[in-house]
Protein backbone atom coordinates (compact mmCIF):
# COMPACT_ATOMS: atom_id res chain seq x y z
CA UNK A 1 0.00 0.00 0.00
CA UNK A 2 2.83 2.61 1.03
CA UNK A 3 4.85 2.04 -2.67
CA UNK A 4 1.56 2.38 -4.04
CA UNK A 5 0.99 6.12 -2.57
CA UNK A 6 5.04 6.66 -3.44
CA UNK A 7 4.42 5.70 -7.07
CA UNK A 8 1.38 7.24 -7.46
CA UNK A 9 3.13 10.88 -5.90
CA UNK A 10 6.28 10.33 -8.36
CA UNK A 11 3.64 10.51 -11.22
CA UNK A 12 1.92 13.29 -10.11
CA UNK A 13 5.06 14.97 -8.95
CA UNK A 14 6.44 14.14 -12.07
CA UNK A 15 3.12 15.14 -14.26
CA UNK A 16 3.35 18.62 -12.92
CA UNK A 17 7.17 18.98 -13.72
CA UNK A 18 6.58 17.77 -17.05
CA UNK A 19 3.64 20.37 -17.40
CA UNK A 20 5.14 23.29 -15.73
CA UNK A 21 8.35 22.35 -17.58
CA UNK A 22 7.14 22.05 -21.16
CA UNK A 23 5.00 25.35 -20.67
CA UNK A 24 7.90 27.49 -19.54
CA UNK A 25 9.33 25.93 -22.51
CA UNK A 26 7.34 27.81 -25.11
CA UNK A 27 7.52 30.80 -23.06
CA UNK A 28 11.41 30.73 -23.23
CA UNK A 29 11.95 30.44 -27.26
CA UNK A 30 13.43 32.82 -28.40
CA UNK A 31 12.30 34.15 -32.17
CA UNK A 32 14.20 36.01 -34.87
CA UNK A 33 12.11 38.40 -36.48
CA UNK A 34 13.29 41.40 -38.50
CA UNK A 35 11.45 44.37 -36.45
CA UNK A 36 12.50 47.20 -38.39
CA UNK A 37 12.50 50.75 -36.39
CA UNK A 38 9.61 52.93 -37.12
CA UNK A 39 9.80 56.74 -36.88
CA UNK A 40 8.12 57.89 -33.85
CA UNK A 41 5.76 60.32 -33.95
CA UNK A 42 5.06 59.17 -37.61
CA UNK A 43 6.25 62.05 -39.79
CA UNK A 44 4.61 64.00 -42.46
CA UNK A 45 4.19 63.10 -46.07
CA UNK A 46 5.31 65.86 -49.04
CA UNK A 47 1.76 65.72 -49.86
CA UNK A 48 0.35 66.80 -46.52
CA UNK A 49 3.72 69.30 -45.96
CA UNK A 50 2.27 70.45 -49.29
CA UNK A 51 -1.62 70.73 -48.19
CA UNK A 52 -0.49 72.40 -44.59
CA UNK A 53 1.74 75.47 -46.89
CA UNK A 54 -1.89 76.03 -49.26
CA UNK A 55 -4.14 76.35 -46.39
CA UNK A 56 -1.67 78.37 -44.37
CA UNK A 57 -1.40 80.82 -47.68
CA UNK A 58 -5.35 80.81 -47.72
CA UNK A 59 -5.77 81.65 -44.33
CA UNK A 60 -3.50 84.59 -44.59
CA UNK A 61 -4.44 85.53 -48.17
CA UNK A 62 -8.33 87.56 -48.10
CA UNK A 63 -11.34 84.92 -48.04
CA UNK A 64 -12.93 84.71 -51.51
CA UNK A 65 -16.02 84.70 -52.24
CA UNK A 66 -18.05 81.49 -51.11
CA UNK A 67 -15.19 80.30 -49.38
CA UNK A 68 -16.50 77.97 -46.28
CA UNK A 69 -14.45 76.21 -43.44
CA UNK A 70 -16.16 72.59 -44.14
CA UNK A 71 -14.67 73.51 -48.14
CA UNK A 72 -11.25 73.89 -46.43
CA UNK A 73 -11.51 70.68 -43.89
CA UNK A 74 -12.58 68.27 -46.82
CA UNK A 75 -8.53 70.05 -48.12
CA UNK A 76 -6.88 68.54 -44.91
CA UNK A 77 -5.85 65.52 -46.07
CA UNK A 78 -5.01 61.90 -45.36
CA UNK A 79 -4.06 61.99 -41.58
CA UNK A 80 -5.34 65.13 -40.52
CA UNK A 81 -8.70 65.86 -39.59
CA UNK A 82 -9.09 69.44 -38.61
CA UNK A 83 -6.49 71.64 -38.16
CA UNK A 84 -3.97 71.39 -35.01
CA UNK A 85 -3.80 73.56 -32.71
CA UNK A 86 0.48 73.71 -34.59
CA UNK A 87 -1.58 74.92 -37.90
CA UNK A 88 -3.59 77.18 -36.31
CA UNK A 89 -1.66 79.65 -34.59
CA UNK A 90 1.63 79.33 -36.80
CA UNK A 91 1.72 82.21 -39.18
CA UNK A 92 2.49 80.56 -42.79
CA UNK A 93 6.69 81.00 -42.83
CA UNK A 94 6.79 79.73 -39.46
CA UNK A 95 4.84 76.51 -39.59
CA UNK A 96 6.54 73.87 -37.43
CA UNK A 97 5.96 70.99 -39.03
CA UNK A 98 7.44 68.51 -36.27
CA UNK A 99 4.21 69.71 -34.32
CA UNK A 100 1.88 69.19 -36.43
CA UNK A 101 3.08 65.69 -37.39
CA UNK A 102 3.23 65.31 -33.22
CA UNK A 103 -0.33 66.31 -32.83
CA UNK A 104 -1.72 64.64 -35.54
CA UNK A 105 0.15 61.51 -34.75
CA UNK A 106 -1.29 61.83 -30.36
CA UNK A 107 -4.97 62.21 -32.14
CA UNK A 108 -4.74 58.85 -34.42
CA UNK A 109 -3.25 57.31 -31.75
CA UNK A 110 -5.94 58.18 -29.56
CA UNK A 111 -8.45 56.91 -31.88
CA UNK A 112 -6.83 53.30 -32.26
CA UNK A 113 -6.46 52.47 -28.98
CA UNK A 114 -10.29 53.58 -27.88
CA UNK A 115 -11.51 52.11 -31.09
CA UNK A 116 -9.30 48.65 -32.02
CA UNK A 117 -6.37 47.93 -30.05
CA UNK A 118 -8.25 48.19 -26.21
CA UNK A 119 -4.98 48.72 -24.25
CA UNK A 120 -6.96 50.38 -21.06
CA UNK A 121 -8.96 46.69 -21.30
CA UNK A 122 -6.40 44.85 -19.81
CA UNK A 123 -4.00 47.78 -18.63
CA UNK A 124 -6.33 50.25 -16.83
CA UNK A 125 -7.66 53.39 -18.03
CA UNK A 126 -4.31 55.08 -16.64
CA UNK A 127 -2.20 52.15 -18.15
CA UNK A 128 -0.45 51.84 -15.71
CA UNK A 129 -1.26 47.84 -15.40
CA UNK A 130 -3.77 46.02 -13.26
CA UNK A 131 -4.23 42.25 -11.71
CA UNK A 132 -6.73 40.31 -14.30
CA UNK A 133 -6.75 36.91 -12.11
CA UNK A 134 -4.97 35.34 -9.25
CA UNK A 135 -5.94 32.05 -8.58
CA UNK A 136 -4.19 29.23 -6.90
CA UNK A 137 -5.44 27.19 -10.29
CA UNK A 138 -5.02 29.29 -13.15
CA UNK A 139 -1.91 31.43 -11.69
CA UNK A 140 -1.39 35.43 -11.76
CA UNK A 141 -1.80 36.93 -14.57
CA UNK A 142 -1.17 40.93 -14.48
CA UNK A 143 -1.42 43.33 -17.44
CA UNK A 144 2.17 45.51 -17.00
CA UNK A 145 1.98 49.20 -16.88
CA UNK A 146 2.86 50.83 -20.05
CA UNK A 147 3.21 54.20 -19.50
CA UNK A 148 6.75 55.41 -19.80
CA UNK A 149 7.11 55.20 -15.89
CA UNK A 150 6.76 51.36 -16.78
CA UNK A 151 8.13 48.22 -18.92
CA UNK A 152 8.16 50.52 -21.57
CA UNK A 153 10.00 53.48 -20.57
CA UNK A 154 13.39 52.40 -22.18
CA UNK A 155 11.72 50.60 -25.77
CA UNK A 156 13.10 51.68 -28.84
CA UNK A 157 11.06 51.77 -31.64
CA UNK A 158 11.82 48.66 -33.24
CA UNK A 159 10.80 47.08 -29.76
CA UNK A 160 7.18 48.47 -30.36
CA UNK A 161 6.76 47.06 -33.70
CA UNK A 162 8.23 43.35 -31.80
CA UNK A 163 5.44 43.90 -28.73
CA UNK A 164 2.49 44.54 -31.07
CA UNK A 165 2.73 43.26 -34.52
CA UNK A 166 5.19 39.77 -33.23
CA UNK A 167 4.05 39.53 -29.65
CA UNK A 168 7.44 39.44 -28.56
CA UNK A 169 9.48 40.96 -25.49
CA UNK A 170 13.12 43.29 -26.48
CA UNK A 171 14.47 39.97 -25.86
CA UNK A 172 12.77 38.09 -28.74
CA UNK A 173 10.58 35.92 -26.14
CA UNK A 174 6.89 35.58 -26.16
CA UNK A 175 5.19 38.06 -24.34
CA UNK A 176 1.45 37.21 -22.57
CA UNK A 177 -0.17 39.52 -24.87
CA UNK A 178 -2.83 39.06 -27.59
CA UNK A 179 -0.33 40.53 -30.39
CA UNK A 180 -3.07 38.53 -32.77
CA UNK A 181 -5.10 41.13 -33.11
CA UNK A 182 -2.39 43.43 -34.56
CA UNK A 183 -0.12 42.05 -36.32
CA UNK A 184 -1.68 43.55 -39.52
CA UNK A 185 -1.63 46.89 -37.94
CA UNK A 186 0.69 49.31 -40.18
CA UNK A 187 3.93 50.77 -39.37
CA UNK A 188 2.19 54.41 -38.72
CA UNK A 189 -0.39 52.61 -36.85
CA UNK A 190 2.00 51.14 -34.18
CA UNK A 191 4.12 54.85 -34.34
CA UNK A 192 0.80 56.66 -33.76
CA UNK A 193 -0.18 54.34 -30.47
CA UNK A 194 3.35 54.41 -29.40
CA UNK A 195 2.87 58.10 -29.50
CA UNK A 196 -0.12 57.90 -27.42
CA UNK A 197 0.81 55.92 -24.71
CA UNK A 198 4.15 57.52 -24.35
CA UNK A 199 1.85 61.42 -24.03
CA UNK A 200 -0.11 59.70 -21.24
CA UNK A 201 1.14 60.49 -17.54
CA UNK A 202 3.72 58.14 -16.01
CA UNK A 203 2.55 55.99 -13.41
CA UNK A 204 4.19 55.07 -10.32
CA UNK A 205 3.03 51.01 -9.92
CA UNK A 206 4.29 48.15 -9.90
CA UNK A 207 2.50 45.03 -10.76
CA UNK A 208 2.46 41.63 -9.64
CA UNK A 209 4.30 39.68 -12.33
CA UNK A 210 2.33 36.97 -13.90
CA UNK A 211 3.07 33.49 -12.82
CA UNK A 212 1.01 30.35 -14.24
CA UNK A 213 -0.71 28.05 -12.26
CA UNK A 214 -0.87 24.34 -13.09
CA UNK A 215 -4.29 24.77 -14.82
CA UNK A 216 -2.79 27.10 -17.39
CA UNK A 217 0.59 24.72 -17.55
CA UNK A 218 -1.84 21.97 -19.08
CA UNK A 219 -3.90 24.85 -21.18
CA UNK A 220 -0.57 25.60 -22.53
CA UNK A 221 0.95 22.24 -23.29
CA UNK A 222 -2.35 20.88 -24.61
CA UNK A 223 -2.57 24.15 -27.28
CA UNK A 224 -5.80 25.56 -25.34
CA UNK A 225 -3.94 28.70 -24.27
CA UNK A 226 -2.87 30.76 -27.51
CA UNK A 227 0.72 32.12 -27.29
CA UNK A 228 0.65 35.19 -29.96
CA UNK A 229 3.74 34.68 -31.06
CA UNK A 230 3.52 30.97 -32.29
CA UNK A 231 0.69 32.06 -34.06
CA UNK A 232 1.74 34.97 -35.85
CA UNK A 233 3.52 35.15 -39.92
CA UNK A 234 6.42 36.81 -38.82
CA UNK A 235 7.45 37.24 -42.18
CA UNK A 236 4.33 38.33 -43.44
CA UNK A 237 4.59 41.76 -45.12
CA UNK A 238 2.83 44.75 -43.50
CA UNK A 239 2.08 48.44 -45.03
CA UNK A 240 3.49 51.44 -44.00
CA UNK A 241 0.83 53.55 -43.80
CA UNK A 242 -3.09 52.36 -43.53
CA UNK A 243 -5.82 52.44 -46.19
CA UNK A 244 -7.76 55.80 -46.47
CA UNK A 245 -10.05 56.47 -43.76
CA UNK A 246 -11.52 59.85 -46.40
CA UNK A 247 -14.41 57.71 -46.94
CA UNK A 248 -15.78 54.04 -46.52
CA UNK A 249 -14.23 51.05 -48.52
CA UNK A 250 -13.87 47.40 -48.51
CA UNK A 251 -10.41 47.77 -48.26
CA UNK A 252 -10.39 49.67 -45.16
CA UNK A 253 -12.96 47.47 -44.06
CA UNK A 254 -10.28 44.70 -44.42
CA UNK A 255 -7.55 46.19 -43.15
CA UNK A 256 -9.93 47.10 -39.33
CA UNK A 257 -11.42 43.52 -39.50
CA UNK A 258 -7.91 42.07 -39.60
CA UNK A 259 -8.71 42.32 -35.27
CA UNK A 260 -11.76 40.28 -35.49
CA UNK A 261 -10.27 37.35 -37.29
CA UNK A 262 -8.71 36.62 -33.72
CA UNK A 263 -12.12 35.56 -32.40
CA UNK A 264 -14.22 35.28 -35.45
CA UNK A 265 -12.03 33.37 -37.55
CA UNK A 266 -9.76 33.70 -40.58
CA UNK A 267 -12.94 33.44 -43.01
CA UNK A 268 -15.05 35.63 -40.31
CA UNK A 269 -17.54 32.33 -40.12
CA UNK A 270 -17.34 32.05 -36.37
CA UNK A 271 -17.29 28.93 -34.46
CA UNK A 272 -15.13 28.20 -31.11
CA UNK A 273 -12.42 30.99 -30.23
CA UNK A 274 -8.89 29.91 -30.43
CA UNK A 275 -7.03 29.99 -27.16
CA UNK A 276 -10.55 31.39 -25.42
CA UNK A 277 -11.53 30.18 -21.77
CA UNK A 278 -13.94 27.44 -21.70
CA UNK A 279 -16.62 29.74 -20.34
CA UNK A 280 -16.07 31.85 -23.86
CA UNK A 281 -19.10 31.46 -25.68
CA UNK A 282 -18.38 31.14 -29.81
CA UNK A 283 -17.69 33.52 -32.21
CA UNK A 284 -20.55 34.97 -34.23
CA UNK A 285 -20.42 34.23 -38.10
CA UNK A 286 -20.28 37.43 -39.71
CA UNK A 287 -20.28 36.84 -43.39
CA UNK A 288 -24.15 37.32 -44.71
CA UNK A 289 -25.18 34.18 -44.92
CA UNK A 290 -29.04 33.46 -44.36
CA UNK A 291 -27.88 32.17 -40.87
CA UNK A 292 -25.98 35.27 -39.70
CA UNK A 293 -26.06 38.59 -41.51
CA UNK A 294 -27.95 38.27 -44.42
CA UNK A 295 -31.23 40.53 -43.61
CA UNK A 296 -28.90 43.20 -41.58
CA UNK A 297 -28.63 46.71 -42.79
CA UNK A 298 -25.78 49.07 -42.67
CA UNK A 299 -28.19 50.69 -39.82
CA UNK A 300 -28.33 47.15 -38.01
CA UNK A 301 -24.72 46.93 -38.07
CA UNK A 302 -24.13 50.36 -36.91
CA UNK A 303 -26.33 49.70 -33.82
CA UNK A 304 -24.40 46.64 -33.19
CA UNK A 305 -20.87 47.89 -32.98
CA UNK A 306 -22.09 51.34 -31.12
CA UNK A 307 -24.80 49.73 -28.87
CA UNK A 308 -23.95 46.12 -28.33
CA UNK A 309 -27.52 45.11 -29.87
CA UNK A 310 -29.23 43.25 -32.23
CA UNK A 311 -31.79 44.06 -35.27
CA UNK A 312 -34.17 41.61 -32.45
CA UNK A 313 -33.11 43.93 -29.41
CA UNK A 314 -31.00 40.97 -28.01
CA UNK A 315 -27.61 41.88 -26.65
CA UNK A 316 -24.16 41.40 -27.72
CA UNK A 317 -22.16 39.31 -24.90
CA UNK A 318 -18.71 39.45 -23.58
CA UNK A 319 -15.93 38.93 -25.18
CA UNK A 320 -17.43 41.05 -28.33
CA UNK A 321 -15.76 44.23 -27.32
CA UNK A 322 -18.14 47.27 -27.46
CA UNK A 323 -16.67 49.30 -25.24
CA UNK A 324 -13.97 50.05 -28.19
CA UNK A 325 -16.41 49.20 -31.37
CA UNK A 326 -18.55 52.25 -30.35
CA UNK A 327 -15.99 54.65 -30.97
CA UNK A 328 -15.00 53.68 -34.69
CA UNK A 329 -15.94 56.42 -36.77
CA UNK A 330 -19.14 56.07 -39.28
CA UNK A 331 -16.66 55.09 -42.12
CA UNK A 332 -14.77 52.57 -40.52
CA UNK A 333 -17.73 51.10 -39.52
CA UNK A 334 -19.62 51.50 -43.03
CA UNK A 335 -16.19 50.14 -44.42
CA UNK A 336 -15.91 46.80 -42.50
CA UNK A 337 -19.99 46.21 -43.34
CA UNK A 338 -18.37 46.47 -47.28
CA UNK A 339 -16.26 44.22 -46.54
CA UNK A 340 -17.54 41.80 -44.84
CA UNK A 341 -20.69 41.85 -48.27
CA UNK A 342 -17.53 40.96 -50.24
CA UNK A 343 -17.11 37.49 -48.17
CA UNK A 344 -18.05 34.27 -49.46
CA UNK A 345 -21.43 33.50 -47.53
CA UNK A 346 -21.04 30.64 -44.93
CA UNK A 347 -23.52 28.51 -42.49
CA UNK A 348 -23.24 29.07 -39.03
CA UNK A 349 -21.52 26.39 -36.95
CA UNK A 350 -23.52 24.40 -34.87
CA UNK A 351 -23.96 24.90 -31.55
Amino acid sequence: MAIALVVIVVLIGGGIFYLKSAAEARFDKTYQVAAAPIPIPFPLTPSEIEEIKRRAARKAAPAEPGASAEADAEQTGEAGGEATAAEVEAPAKKLDFAAIAYQRALKRGKHYVESRAGCAECHGQDFGGKLLVDSTLVGTLSAPNITRSGIVKNYKPEDWVRLVRHGLKPNGKPAMMPSQLYASFSDQEISDIATYLRSAPPIERVNAPSKLGPLMWFRVVKGDARISAESIDHAAPRPRTPPSTLKASPELGRHIASVCSACHGADLAGGRIAGAPPDWLPAQNLTFHATALEKWSLADFTKALRDGTRPDSSKLRAPMPVQSTKNLKDNEIEGIYMYLKTLPPKPSPSP
